[in-house]
């Protein structure tokens, strides 16, 4: 039976071989990710015989093999059978469309698919982020200019240990503003926030803030890698009042991290939880790809 643990900073090492590989553009399969919500989602972890296994609360991501394993009929039977054991159904989370074909060859017939359209990841080719060119992106331009008219002596920087605590800062005020004391789904999402800040080095991410004409932090977003060509923004948060601070430290995080990463090629800005409002923001910035995925239950 498999004996599952919790996802821990020292964890990271261990699952990154399974999760940081060629073609991964999915933001569940990343360990920041992972590690950030695991305690509200109670997703945890264990590795064997060559296979790493995830659930959250009673359901599964589909498990991922060492390099060549890719037969799914044992991994499976394993949650199958830890699923039988807690007298729950077994249920796949975040099924890709080459996943399913993999389910489907080796359970024909086993599994009810369901779309989960709200989970969907958007993803953006880098070039189009760092220049925004093109009459689609006219107004991200726009926006951008704003913020420079207004603030000629703007600058981005990266986030460092000198200047976490400044940035943590303003994500609290971030939150004062935006109530999340009232709001379920912020208040998660500030828990998971803080884990990122707690252990900003240990995870490796990589972050960058804009300061205003007064040198105020007023924008900031952390990211890490996503498989081998591609990373996933974890957080991006700005002073709505502020304009143009969301669309310029959108760019210049994509700047910074085009630079600091050769070879990258994607952008992962997550999904839109279900959201209109946010939904129609990331579509505005004309999406490359949609990482769609579904639920599986046998």
């Amino acid at each position: 039976m498999l004996e599952f643990k919790p996802i821990e900073c020292a964890d990271q090492q261990a699952m990154n071989r399974f999760l940081l590989r060629k073609g991964n553009l999915s933001a569940h399969r990343n360990f920041t990710t992972l590690y950030m919500w695991g305690k509200l989602f109670d997703q945890q972890w264990c590795e064997q015989d060559g296979w790493l296994f995830i659930r959250a609360g009673e359901s599964f991501y589909l498990p991922l093999g060492e390099e060549g394993k890719t037969d799914l009929t044992w991994p499976v039977e394993q949650i199958k059978a830890w699923s039988d054991e807690h007298g729950v159904p077994l249920t796949i989370w975040g099924v890709e469309a080459e996943e399913r074909q993999r389910l489907e060859a080796a359970f024909p017939g086993k599994f009810l698919y369901q779309p989960m359209r709200e989970y969907a990841d958007y993803v953006y080719g880098v070039e189009k982020l760092s220049e925004l060119a093109g009459k689609k992106l006219h107004g991200k331009r726009n926006h951008i200019n704003k913020f420079i008219q207004l603030n000629p002596d703007w600058r981005f920087e990266t986030i460092t240990a000198e200047n976490i605590d400044e940035v943590y800062s303003m994500n609290q005020a971030w939150c004062r503003r935006n109530d999340c004391d009232k709001n379920s789904s912020l208040q998660e999402e500030a828990c998971a926030v803080r884990r990122c800040f707690r252990h900003y080095e240990e995870l490796g991410l990589l972050g960058g803030l804009i300061r205003d004409q007064e040198g105020k932090v007023v924008a900031y977003s952390m990211a890490s890698p996503l498989g081998t060509e591609a990373v996933d923004v974890h957080i991006e948060k700005a002073f709505a009042e502020v304009a143009g601070a969301y669309t310029i430290i959108n760019r210049e995080m994509v700047r910074y991290l085009k630079q600091k990463l050769p070879g990258l090629l994607w952008i992962n800005r997550e999904d839109d939880t279900g959201d209109e409002g946010l939904r129609k923001a990331k579509l505005s910035y004309q999406p490359d790809l949609l990482v769609e995925k579904e639920l599986a239950t046998w």
